[in-house]
């Protein structure tokens, strides 16, 4: 059995007060799909669009255990879509059950006020994971915009703390693409509660997703970031982006890819013209414990870093993560460097800059 499909057609949806559109589901039936079709959509104050998993249930004691189905998938398009004050898309699941994809097509999407987007599983009843044969995927998030702003804290995000079970991938397809005020765009895998709880052991997961962004124009600022990482045995996953006009990051801001556990680093591959990077940001690929690292790649037609880093180290017996920048002209200031580190038994990546000028002061 599967939940009714939810499909709505208008003009102007506006949602607030933390209204909701959602299909849940509640036993081994799979919940429905919900498409949206608006000119303007504009959520605010905790208002949310959500499938799958209905976590009022984390706060209920009249709804007993139960083994549910797959989500069904979100599909959203509009000219403009607003998220505002804590308002979310979100597609979930418990334990073994599957959650879908997110997909948005818009004109012009903005996110603030810790607003996000996601896709997640979480374990709930089941705690014995050792009958995990196969590997499966947790939904992704696909957006196709004109332009993509994530303010003041808000983020798109996939994650998995299920054994053998990957995060879902992040792919961003616009003209432009803003990250301001601790906002990030994430996708990791984490440990599973009951690994600390019950002290479960030999629990093998799943890697983070892939993450990648094609656009003109690529910003972050104000601590903002931009990652696939493991904080488990799994390993970190790919971050690929093409900015063709330029890519920036400012105040503290870091595109990343590593794994903190005991999986493989991820790796980094940035295509574009101008790169900027400017105070205290970095680009890093590392790991802590007894994976290798994995690879920064950069190619742009100029570089310039003041006081920011591009990084690849190994903090554990792994070997660092390599790093390869190719930029008809590279410009160092006040301390910027590019290096290749080790600071334990692992032994640092290879480090290897191609440029026709190089200034540094």
């Amino acid at each position: 059995d599967k939940a009714g499909d939810l499909r709505i057609l208008t003009e102007e949806l506006l949602m607030n007060a933390e209204s909701k559109i959602s299909s849940y589901n509640f036993d081994a039936g799979e919940s429905g799909d919900i498409v949206i079709d608006s000119i303007n959509i504009a959520m605010v104050d905790g208002a949310s669009i959500d499938n799958g998993f209905d976590f009022g249930v984390l706060n209920s004691n009249d709804v007993f255990p139960f083994v549910p189905g797959h989500s069904g998938y979100t599909q959203i398009e509009s000219e403009n879509l607003s998220l505002e004050g804590g308002s979310f898309v979100r597609n979930a699941q418990i334990d073994t059950a599957l959650p879908g994809n997110i997909s948005i097509t818009s004109n012009h999407m903005e996110l603030g006020g810790g607003s996000f987007i996601s896709t997640e599983s979480l374990p709930l009843y089941q705690s014995d994971f050792s009958n995990r044969t196969e590997v499966d995927q947790n939904g992704s998030v696909n957006i196709k915009t004109g332009s993509l702003e994530l303010s003041d804290s808000s983020y798109v995000k996939t994650t998995t703390v299920i054994p053998k079970r990957n995060a879902g991938d992040i792919t961003i397809e616009a003209d432009r693409v803003s990250l301001s005020g601790r906002s990030s765009m994430l996708s990791n895998t984490e440990p599973n509660k009951f690994e600390t709880e019950f002290g479960l052991t030999g629990l093998v997961y799943g890697n983070a997703g892939r993450l990648e962004i094609k656009t003109s124009s690529l910003r972050l600022a104000d601590q903002s970031k931009i990652s696939s990482d493991s904080f488990t045995n799994g390993d970190g996953g790919d971050v690929n982006l093409t900015a063709t006009s330029g890519l920036g990051l400012a105040n503290r801001s870091a595109i990343y890819a590593g794994a903190l556990g005991q999986g493989q680093g991820g790796r980094i591959a940035i295509d574009t013209g101008a790169m900027n990077l400017s105070g205290k940001s970095a680009v890093v690929a590392d790991v802590r414990d007894s994976g290798n690292g994995g690879e920064v790649t950069v190619k742009a037609e100029s570089l310039e870093m003041d006081e920011s880093l591009i990084y690849g180290s190994t903090t554990g017996s792994g070997v660092g993560s390599r790093i390869s920048v190719d930029a008809g002209a590279i410009t160092l200031l006040n301390g910027a460097r590019i290096e290749s580190a080790a600071s334990d038994e692992g032994a640092a990546g290879a480090l290897a800059v191609q440029s026709g000028v190089v200034t540094i002061t």
